[in-house]
């Protein structure tokens, strides 16, 4: 009962943005997210200039 208690006390905004920030993989889908992990390349510059933006504009 203590999560729950605690879980009710919780700010709504920080209750949905951790709804939102894990993911559970399992089985096959998990083996395939390691293999795509271990083949990805480095970041292009498309995704190092968003990258910096994001953080430039203080986005969670």
């Amino acid at each position: 009962m203590a999560i729950a208690q605690l879980d009710i006390r919780l700010d709504e905004n920080i209750k949905a943005k951790a709804e939102h920030e894990m993911m559970v993989v399992e089985g096959s889908a998990f083996d395939q997210f390691v293999e795509a992990c271990d083949k990805a390349n480095n970041p292009n510059t498309v995704l190092l200039t968003a990258a910096e933006f994001t953080k430039e504009s203080l986005v969670e």
